[in-house]
Order: structure tokens, then sequence, then C-alpha cells
């Protein structure tokens, strides 16, 4: 004789399998990842150039965030293949700009940031003006490159005008940065982490090419002349 109805225990376990599954889904279906900056990015070990900068940083350029639409597959009632929409944001504004103010205070004597009007007008608080861009940003997980890394590229765009308006560059500058996930407890601490190694790379890609930009060594030679000229000889 029978003690319980198997149907019963069979409708609770249906429930509770289905009340599982939403949850799932609902949590594949959107990631926010918000970069989060070290306490402080190294500071560059090199002799600061005797320049003044200007840089200003647009609001685009603080609050930028990477969104994606990301393609699922899930079964509906006919066990149909339906592919549902999400997005992952990756959130790399207040990241990328700390790590630009960090970078420029250890290359320049001193660094001013700037509003938009500045760029229309000369001054004489600065020699150099610097504005940062994001022109594009890829983001690549293991589920695309079939490695167990997390994969990001960016492509930055600097432009540089002297103190009185006149342009003097302007270059784009792509970094990388990948991190393996199987030492990292979550997606989200490995998208973190690669973004992190891109941002250094920015920081150390900067450092390394500002003065071989042809441009940018062209007048800072004509501007080493100059100020030589306007010393008093002995």
């Amino acid at each position: 004789m029978k003690l319980w109805s198997n149907r019963g225990q069979s409708n609770k376990n249906s429930l509770l399998l289905g009340f599982l599954c939403a949850c799932l889904l609902l949590a594949g279906c959107a990631s926010n990842v918000v970069v989060t900056p070290p306490e402080t990015f190294p500071q560059p070990l090199i002799k600061p150039l005797p320049l003044r900068l200007g840089v200003y940083f647009p609001e685009s350029f603080e609050t930028y965030v990477y969104e994606r639409p990301v393609k699922q597959t899930r079964k509906n009632k006919k066990n149909k293949k339906k592919k549902k929409k999400s997005k992952l944001k990756i959130d790399i504004g207040a990241a990328q700009t700390q790590m630009l103010r960090t970078v420029f205070d250890g290359m320049f004597t001193s660094v001013t940031e700037v509003s938009a009007d500045a760029l229309t007008q000369s001054s004489d608080q600065y020699d150099l003006l610097l504005v940062p861009e994001v022109l594009d940003f890829q983001f690549a997980s293991p589920r695309v490159t079939k490695v167990n890394v997390y994969e990001i590229w960016i492509k930055y765009q600097f432009t540089l005008q002297a103190g009185d308006g006149a342009a003097i560059a302007n270059w784009v500058l792509p970094v990388y940065g990948k991190t393996p996930t199987k030492f990292l407890k979550s997606k989200d601490a490995a998208v973190n982490l690669a973004t992190r190694v891109a941002l250094r790379d920015c920081g150390a890609a900067f450092i390394t090419g500002f003065a071989r930009v042809p441009e940018i060594r062209n007048w800072l030679v004509k501007d080493l002349a100059a100020r030589n000229s306007l010393q008093p000889t002995r």
C-alpha cells in the first residue's frame, strides 16, 4: 500500500525545477561589469618632460560603457530553439580616466584639467592640450575563442594641440589585455582583470610612444630650439 502519491511529489519537483531554470535564465540575461581601478596605478619611473600639459576629458570618456547584445538560445514548449537577446555592459570610464591622470602626472611637470572651451581658445597656462577618446572596444569570451581566457581590445585616439591652439598630432593607440579564468572566482572578476591589464598596456604604450609620434617629435625639437634661443648667452 502506498503511503503517499508519487504524482504530488512529481508536481512539486517540476515546479521547483521550473523555478530554478527561470532563475538561471534571468541571471544570464544581463551582465554589468564595473571595472574597478586599483587604489593607484603605478607611477611612471621616468624623468618628466619640461612641459605643462592641459588635458580635456570628454564626458563620454569619463563615463564610457561598452555595451553589447549577447545572443542566447533556449527551448520553448515545442522544443524549438528560440534566440533571446541579452546585454553585456563593461564600465571602464572611471578606471581609464584615473589611469591617464597617473600617467600624465608622471610624464609632465604640471597637469591642468580644462573644459571643452579650452579647445577653441589659446592659453599661456599650458604648453600642450591633449584630448583622449575611445574609438573602439572589443570583448571575447572563452565561448568565442575556445580558449580559457577573456580578452579585451581597446582602440584609443589622442588629439594634441599647442597652447596657442595650433594642431600638432592625432594618433591612434590600440591596446590589449587578457586573463585566464581558472584562478578567478567569476566571469566578472576575469573581465575586470583583463580590462585592467589593457589599461596598463595603454599607459605603458603612451609613455614609450608619445615622443615617437613623428609630429610630436618634430614639435618637441622645434620647441627645444626655441627655448634655447631665448636663453641669454654668456
